[in-house]
């Protein structure tokens, strides 16, 4: 396919799509977020074959998703890597299938994001461990905010393009992906350096 317009369609269906699956949406739920977001090029149809050729290109995924709902209905609760329960009573309420499907649904994302978060603090909790002192012997830094899975730090430097300021980012991404090792999949930090916030 040649035409950008189109492909732009594309992209952003497949990432509706994708999205949206972890999140428990059928066909019926997934025509009508497109139609909100006026992508009017897809049918029911389509959204259809989308769900079902994407959970049979990513059938791991389909699989984490179904045994941690089929443990959630065993324990009443999901829990995440480091064993952090999340407890989910109504997902054994059988006679809302609704209502069970989301809870059962709840308890594969709580094993994801719950444990990301985990890496995540892990990774905070070093700052206090060792890369304190490690970055403020570099130049003062301080750490002031963490926004979800980001954290705003602030750095003594004369330019965004300084030796000492770069010194802390490599630091950072250090002590953010020091997990690396424990996955299959690399963590990955990404730092950006402004004069404030919002650059």
């Amino acid at each position: 396919v040649d035409d950008p317009a189109f492909l732009d369609i594309l992209r952003k269906g497949a990432k509706i799509t994708n999205f949206s699956l972890f999140y428990g949406i059928t066909s019926e739920g997934l025509y009508a977020r497109f139609l909100q977001m006026g992508i009017t090029d897809f049918s029911l149809s389509d959204c259809e074959s989308m769900i079902r050729e994407t959970w049979a290109l990513y059938s791991g995924a389909k699989v984490f998703f179904d045994k941690a709902g089929d443990e959630a209905r065993r324990f009443g609760f999901a829990q995440t890597e480091s064993g952090r329960a999340r407890y989910l009573p109504m997902v054994r309420i059988s006679e809302y299938p609704s209502v069970e499907a989301e809870a059962a649904r709840q308890a594969g994302n709580n094993k994801i994001q719950g444990s990301a978060g985990e890496v995540f603090k892990r990774g905070i909790a070093r700052w206090t461990a060792e890369y304190r002192q490690l970055t403020n012997a570099v130049t003062p830094t301080h750490l002031l905010l963490q926004i979800h899975d980001e954290i705003l730090l602030l750095v003594k430097t004369t330019s965004l393009k300084s030796k000492k300021l770069y010194a802390v980012a490599r630091l950072i991404k250090q002590m953010l992906e020091a997990d690396s090792d424990s996955y299959l999949v690399p963590i990955v930090a990404e730092c950006k350096a402004g004069h404030n916030w919002g650059e």
